[in-house]
């Protein structure tokens, strides 16, 4: 097993890196010192895969892979690969209510039992106060769903049918009106937009998001085989395993991700989670005044980000709380999309491999953010 691992390295290390440059003025030192970076960053803390989309209007279009997207075969990465994009799929759920809202749908005041049947609300601490802008930014007091029910290794089962059973019959709360993230949240959220869009989660996400922008690369509830950008999580995390000695890395790409409706639920590829970013904060998705609502709105946060607004994180960078974007890690991956203010720069990284830490990530972002400042 130790050759094999060895033997794996080598292979990511020595195997080609590839590149799309979409506009032929991009200097090609700095496109250079992109790609040492993130070939040192991915050799020093995965021996998996990497994906990297850097993007600032009339400057650059970078889209950059290294390393495996399946070490049982030895598939390199691409650039264009699927993957989970994990919690990044609370901007898509967050963007969704914000659009109904614009269209009057709902508002953002509404409590949360004028979407919900009562014998739910009757269940959940503060279920009577509790509003649409609570759900959003965490203030909910409503705990992480933890369902002994929930078998991520099953996936015949469609768990989004009974989440909001199972998180009213939770006892657990953090305190109305206090910051505590809980995908429970976005859980409820997807509930609501079915009932206010009068369709499926899946099919309002699609019809007024994914479809008009040509997201054609960009899923609910599915991750497709082809073009797969695997997810690995170390056998030591999954109950299934926890008596093997030997630790391998178990492909998570399968894993059934209908018990994070809203929350965890979408996959995407780097370069549609750059232009869904990019059209929502010109405006395109959602009005300009609500997009700055959605980003200026914020509540102090306990996460690696300092703040936390509609669907969005704030993290500080050089002293200056500029960067905002969402973190997300599940079924294998860690990713994130972010966009720093001051530079113009959108950034879109997944790691195949479940437990890279946040820390790692926010380093990476950052020094991708500085080497464009140079």
């Amino acid at each position: 097993m130790k050759f094999f691992y060895v033997a794996l390295l080598l292979y990511a290390f020595f195997s080609s890196a590839y590149s799309q440059q979409r506009q032929s003025d991009i200097s090609h030192h700095l496109t250079r010192k992109l790609a040492t970076y993130v070939d040192s960053m991915r050799l020093k803390h995965s021996q998996a895969g990497i994906l990297v989309h850097v993007y600032k209007p009339g400057v650059i279009d970078w889209n950059y892979a290294n390393g495996l997207a399946d070490i049982d075969s030895l598939i390199p990465a691409k650039p264009d690969m699927h993957y989970r994009i994990a919690s990044i799929s609370k901007l898509f759920c967050a963007t969704a209510v914000l659009k109904l809202a614009s269209a009057g749908s709902l508002t953002l005041d509404d409590p949360i039992s004028k979407w919900l049947p009562s014998k739910f609300i009757s269940k959940i601490a503060n279920g009577d106060k509790i509003t649409i802008r609570n759900l959003l930014n965490h203030t909910s007091g409503i705990y992480e769903l933890q369902g002994s029910e929930i078998d991520p290794l099953n996936d015949s089962t469609d768990y989004s049918m009974v989440l909001p059973e199972l998180i009213a019959g939770m006892k657990q709360t953090a305190g109305y009106s206090n910051f505590f993230y809980s995908s429970s949240n976005y859980i409820l959220l997807a509930e609501i937009i079915k009932k206010a869009s009068k369709m499926s989660y899946g099919d309002y996400i699609r019809s007024a998001i994914l479809e008009p922008f040509n997201l054609s690369h960009t899923y609910v509830a599915t991750l497709p085989v082809k073009n797969r950008f695997k997810g690995y999580i170390p056998s030591l995390y999954l109950k299934k395993y926890a008596d093997t000695v030997k630790v391998s890395l178990i492909d998570a790409s399968d894993f059934n991700m209908s018990f994070h409706l809203g929350a965890a639920d979408i996959s995407s590829s780097t370069s549609d989670l750059i232009k869904f970013y990019y059209e929502l904060h010109e405006g395109k998705i959602i009005p300009k005044n609500l997009v700055n609502e959605m980003f200026g709105e914020t509540v102090a946060s306990n996460r690696p980000s300092k703040r936390y607004g509609l669907g969005t994180m704030l993290f500080e960078h050089n002293g200056l709380t500029v960067v905002h974007g969402h973190i997300g890690q599940a079924a294998g991956y860690k990713n994130i999309l972010a966009k720093n203010q001051l530079t113009n720069t959108y950034i879109a990284i997944s790691f195949n491999l479940f437990h890279i830490s946040d820390k790692i990530l926010l380093e990476m972002m950052f020094g991708l953010n500085d080497i464009m400042e140079e």
